[in-house]
């Protein structure tokens, strides 16, 4: 069953409910009121009747009923005793009443009784005719009935417009989301006019889409970019496989050489999937404060380790704390450095300020018509070397930069051709303080000096 329908039924029982209700409790009240009115207008009459036997006696009353009862002929008049029932006036020929009952039913007709006890004389039973009455409310009732229906009617027509209009920013919703298949992800629902919770749900679902279009497109460009780049290793895999399955055995040399290219590229195949699922995977993630120093010097450690013909310095001017992810923060970091060593031949260093950190080299600098595209996924630089173009993937600086703008950072390039460039991390917001450390750098310029010696 349908919304429209659901409220329309819930509404129209609910007010034809109250509706009833209402009625019914209006209709009781006037009914027993009118009652109770001709009820006291009979005790009127039963006063009058107990005056007459008090004055005229029982015998007075059977011989003279019709001169004594003036004014109370419409009113059925009987005494009760040990010796039974005895009918002193019945002008609606109903015979018998005991009184034992306070409303009866007879021949068709209504009556209401009412007793008095008379010392010596017995209880007097008198009884009135409220037929004309009783059929009043008969026709009453039934009216209520055609009342309550034409209510019930018209309470679900009126619930049914009330319940279409409320419900037609829903259905609109509906056929928008139908719209929306993979070809159109970036399609956004209209927003209601009304500010209300209808627009809360409209900003919730476009919010979702958001998300479902940015998982959908990460999806893609790791499929796309695993296919693209993955060619290449996997046909030089397989080359030298096959080399090595038609003259390894024989050749001793083509052995070696086929095994290096296939541990070399089977490293860069890691080392690309690792980079491509990093970048898959940007979205926000959990934060802490953390030590831009000791990541600085765990990479500058490692990259010394690994280039130990190369010079790098780490020059710190404070040490800075940021709120931030220490993993994706190495990886940019990590990234800057190992761009500068793999394109340059010169020195290389890491300084932290107070703005955040700059790696920085002396190299040949980068055009720049390039320096923008050097942030796009793949691409490696019509300057780069030939010995960088084989070591790179070209997709270390746009990931850097996807994991910057997810954690709230800048990248700043500066590069001037045949000077050098330098790649600036800007902390901004999330940058907590940034404190002047003498004795780490004191440290640092002496383990530079003794990787130097």
């Amino acid at each position: 069953m349908k919304i429209t329908w659901k409220l329309t039924l819930i509404n129209t029982l609910t007010l034809l409910l109250v509706a009833s209700v209402s009625v019914w409790i209006v209709y009781s009240f006037i009914g027993n009121f009118l009652i109770e009115d001709q009820r006291r207008e009979l005790l009127g009459k039963l006063r009058q009747a107990t005056t007459a036997v008090s004055r005229f006696g029982m015998m007075g009353m059977r011989l003279y009923s019709a001169q004594i009862l003036v004014g109370l002929r419409d009113i059925y008049i009987a005494r009760v005793d040990n010796e039974g029932v005895e009918v002193l006036w019945d002008p609606y020929d109903i015979g018998v009443l005991d009184g034992t009952k306070n409303r009866v039913e007879k021949n068709g007709r209504h009556f209401i009784v009412e007793t008095v006890l008379m010392p010596e004389q017995g209880i007097l039973v008198v009884a009135k005719d409220i037929t004309a009455l009783m059929d009043s409310i008969d026709r009453a009732f039934q009216l209520v009935i055609v009342v309550i229906l034409v209510i019930g009617s018209m309470s679900s027509i009126l619930a049914y417009t009330i319940s279409s209009y409320a419900l037609r920013p829903v259905r609109k919703m509906v056929a928008e989301l139908r719209s929306i298949s993979k070809e159109r992800l970036d399609y956004r629902l209209t927003q209601p006019d009304s500010k209300d919770e209808i627009r809360e749900l409209v900003d919730e679902i476009n919010a979702m889409l958001g998300r479902i279009e940015e998982a959908y497109r990460s999806q893609e460009r790791f499929v796309s970019n695993v296919s693209h780049e993955l060619r290449t290793p996997i046909t030089t895999i397989l080359g030298y496989s096959k080399m090595l399955k038609r003259w390894g055995n024989s050749k001793p040399e083509i052995l070696k050489e086929s095994l290096d290219a296939i541990v070399e590229t089977a490293e860069q195949m890691n080392d690309l999937v690792e980079a491509l699922l990093t970048s898959a995977r940007a979205e926000p993630v959990p934060t802490e404060i953390v030590s831009v120093l000791d990541i600085a010097k765990k990479l500058v450690e490692l990259h010394r380790t690994r280039n130990p013909e190369r010079n790098i310095r780490l020059i710190v001017e404070c040490e800075p704390f940021v709120e931030t992810s220490p993993h994706h923060l190495s990886i940019i970091l990590n990234t800057f450095i190992d761009n500068a060593i793999k394109h340059t031949s010169s020195d290389v260093e890491v300084i932290l300020h107070k703005n955040g950190v700059t790696v920085k080299d002396y190299g040949a600098g980068i055009l720049e018509e390039e320096q923008e595209k050097i942030f796009e996924r793949f691409y490696k630089g019509a300057t780069a070397s030939a010995q960088a173009q084989s070591k790179g993937h070209g997709v270390g600086l746009s990931i850097a930069k996807e994991l910057s703008k997810v954690l709230g950072f800048e990248i700043l390039l500066e590069s001037e051709l045949d000077k050098g460039s330098q790649f600036t991390l800007l902390f901004k917001d999330n940058l907590k303080s940034c404190e002047k450390t003498k004795t780490a750098e004191t440290a640092w310029d002496r383990g530079i000096k003794e990787h130097q010696g």
